[in-house]
């Protein structure tokens, strides 16, 4: 969403939003270690399907294997890709999640953005996303 590249935890694993907005499937993995020199790539390593578009993608920091994915109604999901099922979810913003960071500082905290009323502006700890309580808001 901020037209720079991913800042991924491992040369050998990528997130890829898939499809296009009217597509409900929402975000997959590869292993790119595994794609060599080749043109394309096979199958993914997960495929993590909700019934959302997935716009904002972001691997924890220091866990190669959690994703925390922002979607476009709302919600806040993080998965571990080696269960290819969702962890945790949050309630996050009256509209989608359109974007998320990481504090470089902390790796447990995060923020997120909207264009909600609720507030634009929301910071997190990764650790306590089932309490659907944002650490604070930020209304512009």
């Amino acid at each position: 969403t901020t037209g720079r590249p991913m800042e991924l935890p491992s040369p050998h694993a990528a997130p890829s939003i898939e499809g296009h907005r009217a597509d409900f499937s929402s975000c997959v993995a590869f292993d790119i270690s595994a794609a060599g020199a080749v043109e394309s790539v096979g199958a993914p390593l997960a495929r993590l399907g909700n019934s959302e578009a997935a716009v904002a993608v972001s691997w924890l920091p220091g866990d190669p294997r959690g994703l925390l994915v922002g979607t476009s109604f709302r919600w806040m999901r993080l998965y571990d890709v080696r269960a290819q099922h969702e962890q945790l979810a949050c309630h996050a913003h009256l509209k989608g999640v359109f974007g998320l960071h990481f504090d470089p500082f902390n790796t447990h905290r995060f923020v997120t953005y909207s264009e909600d009323s609720g507030g634009i502006v929301k910071g997190w700890d990764v650790r306590k996303l089932s309490a659907d309580d944002a650490l604070f808001t930020i209304n512009v």
